[in-house]
């Protein structure tokens, strides 16, 4: 009977770590737009996004509700959603199972302090991070591809633009990007979740198992997830927006040409064609986005040994997405602009994140900062749930088996909150790829994906460019993953654990729980890669001549490239909105997910 109990607990992880990243991803969706924007923006080797349209993520907000309305900042929102029901309830769910396996077996609690091992959380974080970013990466495809072409994207529908990928990319354009996809996820996982961990359970003397605990854990944990993840992400992004084309009767289809060969040449590329700042373009609203994201996460999530916490955390992570998805948008886009490599987007259309925002609502409407949100709904639904609920389950498990806290101090290992907290970041980054892959997709064509629908992209990606198109940046994604992940929970958990005594178990603790800027800057160089991998498309057959060539054959040479043309910052193109959205998304995905662990 006793173990029946258990295993009954053991599950909740996964279900309330969907809920709660559906939660976070709709409350922060519009930010990860803005972000997306400025991570595609300035690629000089694609001529489409060469131009730097947006000058950070309150631009980049501006610039699209302007230009192309405020609908278009949700573009990509459903894909999102929908990342969010697969990633956010295997990455969390995973994460806590992993930990709680630890714990059984006496790997999680340090026997001389009592606290748990920050290697064991990381481990957990990004392995989590890594299973479930791979199996939701067509939903982020989706969710790109929406966000990246606006308004028109969310006109067309969550079935439009999966159809359009899958006509002319095949399943393999779903899976485009899965990659980087992958490794950001690991790199969020890692950072994330451990970070989030030890903060809450530093600030528990403090403000108590409060939600103001919650909240300034997640926004620490966020800094640290964007840091490590940008440059994944933006590599990610280009990888999901670029498109393969498959030939149908000689004759060539109204797609990109593959620019970027893989993650490594989207490095190379950007680096070398922006500079290696254009790795971390986006960075902003990735952390902006990722710390309210996270207190809604957070918040809704529930006991550690409870299976709650992947529904909490699914349903958290996709609130969040929807509330800082207009960011995003500016992020991706201002991560794609400036690709000399690429000649689509060579030209730098955004100054930076507000004048994106701006800029994408003048031009394309307000709602083209909602392309993409559905492939990104179902990232989190998917990438939050298995996120969160594999953290904690990881935690647990390590808890159990003696190796999360030190018997010295009592306190958790930090080597052990980050190895949970990577561990879940890879597999729920792994399994919602195809659902960034949509969203990038969608954030970055603005205002067609949405007009097409999720389906039409994912279709549209599949037919073209393949299951593996659906994988597209999942390298980078994974990493990204894990650093975020590794950064984000563990520090929010630490921040959480010492507001605890001062605040106790209110809103405020997990609003201060600054998670988010170390996770921006980590990440946000692999968010970069991992954006233009998504973007790029892989062309399979050609049918007319539209499309653009793939300049990109890998992380690694997305990031020389980027590198080399754009210079070093390039890896930080869209840092500002990706750090902006942390904030936010980390906010309402903690506080969701801690308030909805206490049900």
């Amino acid at each position: 009977m006793k173990q029946n109990c258990k295993e009954k607990r053991d599950i909740k992880p996964f279900i309330y770590g969907g809920l709660a990243s559906i939660t976070a991803e709709f409350g922060t969706f519009p930010i990860d737009t803005t972000k997306t924007r400025l991570q595609i923006q300035g690629q000089k080797i694609d001529q489409t996004f060469a131009k730097l349209r947006y000058n950070g993520m309150t631009d980049a907000f501006i610039k699209i509700t302007k230009e192309e309305g405020l609908n278009a900042l949700f573009s990509g929102i459903w894909p999102a959603v929908l990342r969010q029901a697969l990633y956010g309830t295997i990455k969390f769910g995973t994460y806590y199972t992993l930990k709680s396996f630890a714990n059984d077996y006496g790997f999680l609690i340090d026997p001389k302090t009592g606290s748990e091992r920050i290697w064991s959380n990381i481990l957990c974080a990004a392995s989590a991070g890594a299973i479930s970013s791979a199996i939701a990466n067509p939903t982020d495809v989706l969710k790109v591809r929406m966000q990246v072409h606006g308004k028109g994207n969310q006109q067309k529908s969550l079935w439009s633009c999966f159809h359009e990928i899958y006509k002319y990319e095949g399943v393999h354009g779903l899976w485009r990007g899965v990659g980087p996809t992958a490794q950001r996820a690991v790199a969020i996982a890692s950072v994330e979740l451990p970070v989030y961990d030890f903060c809450k359970s530093q600030l528990m003397c403090y403000f108590g198992d409060h939600i103001a605990n919650h909240f300034v854990s997640s926004c620490i944990a966020s800094l640290g997830s964007a840091i490590a993840s940008t440059p994944i992400d933006v590599i990610r992004t280009r990888l999901m927006n670029q498109k393969r084309v498959t030939i149908e009767d000689g004759m060539a289809a109204a797609t990109t040409q593959k620019i970027y060969t893989g993650s490594l040449d989207c490095v190379v590329q950007t680096v070398r064609n922006e500079g290696i700042l254009a790795l971390y373009k986006g960075f902003i609203p990735t952390w902006v986005r990722m710390g309210p994201w996270n207190s809604k996460f957070f918040s809704v999530s529930m006991k550690e040994h409870d299976i709650r916490v992947f529904a909490y955390g699914g349903l958290a992570s996709i609130l969040a997405e929807f509330g800082t998805f207009p960011i995003d948008t500016t992020k991706t886009r201002l991560q794609i602009q400036g690709q000399r490599i690429d000649k689509k987007f060579s030209q730098l259309r955004y100054r930076g994140m507000t004048d994106a925002f701006f800029t994408i609502a003048r031009e394309e409407g307000v709602t083209a900062l909602y392309s993409g949100v559905w492939p990104a709904v179902l990232r989190q639904a998917v990438y939050g749930t298995i996120k969160y609920g594999t953290y904690y389950s990881l935690k647990n498990f390590a808890r159990e088996g003696g190796l999360l806290l030190d018997p010295k101090t009592g306190n958790e290992r930090v080597w052990i909150t980050v190895a949970c907290a990577a561990t879940a970041g890879v597999i729920s980054s792994a399994f919602a790829n195809p659902t960034d892959v949509l969203k990038v997709r969608m954030q970055v064509s603005g205002k067609g994906s949405q007009q097409k629908n999720l389906w039409k992209c994912f279709y549209e990606i599949y037919k073209y460019e393949g299951v593996k198109g659906l994988w597209r940046g999942v390298v980078p994604t994974t990493q990204r993953a894990i650093i975020i992940t590794s950064v984000d929970l563990p520090v929010y958990d630490f921040c959480k654990s010492r507001l605890l005594n001062i605040f106790g178990d209110q809103p405020i603790t997990h609003f201060i729980s600054i998670s988010s800027l170390s996770a921006a800057i980590a990440s946000t160089p692999m968010d970069v890669v991992r954006t233009r991998l998504m973007n790029q498309k892989h062309l399979l057959a050609l049918r007319d001549t539209t499309v653009t060539q793939n300049i990109y054959r890998g992380s690694l040479h997305c990031a020389m490239e980027t590198v080399r043309h754009e210079g070093l910052m390039a890896l930080y193109k869209g840092f500002i909105p990706a750090w902006m959205r942390m904030g936010p998304w980390n906010a309402i995905f903690f506080v969701t997910f801690e308030q909805l662990k206490k049900l």
